[in-house]
């Protein structure tokens, strides 16, 4: 017997506090080499979730992806991390930069340079004021 296994994942994003935008996600080729990683290893296995980063690329996300098109607010931790049953939820918080900037695209990774980007999702423009905080919470069902 076959089973199939599935990971889906869906991104809502605050912006002080109010829902401005709710999509899903892909998780891409690298981001299922890490969870298949984390149900075994030969050697050391891959870290754990632990970045959010956000940007203005425009290209549709695709399974080969690797990072994001245009990295604009860098990779941030993740200062929440939830397991719930099937599904993990992380959350991150970008600080202010001073800065008015359209964000349209966001990625998980588990390193705060290079390393695994787990998945990305490119969604229509966010307008971010200068004095924004944006807090985004990423979900991973796997059913």
């Amino acid at each position: 017997m076959k089973a199939k296994i599935n990971i889906t994942g869906h991104v809502t994003i605050e912006i002080d506090g109010k829902i401005v935008k709710e999509i899903h996600n892909l998780v891409v080729g690298t981001g299922l080499a890490w969870v298949a990683s984390k149900l075994y290893s030969a050697g050391t296995p891959e870290g754990d979730a632990a970045f959010m980063a956000m940007g203005t690329g425009t290209t549709p996300a695709a399974t080969g992806d690797t990072n994001l098109e245009t990295e604009l607010l860098p990779r941030t931790s993740i200062s929440s991390t939830t397991v719930v049953g099937n599904t993990i939820t992380y959350e991150a918080t970008f600080a202010e930069t001073g800065t008015v900037d359209q964000i349209t695209e966001a990625g998980l990774f588990v390193d705060a340079v290079g390393g695994t980007m787990i998945a990305r999702t490119v969604f229509d423009a966010i307008n971010k004021q200068s004095d924004d905080q944006i807090t985004a919470t990423w979900t991973l069902t796997i059913n």
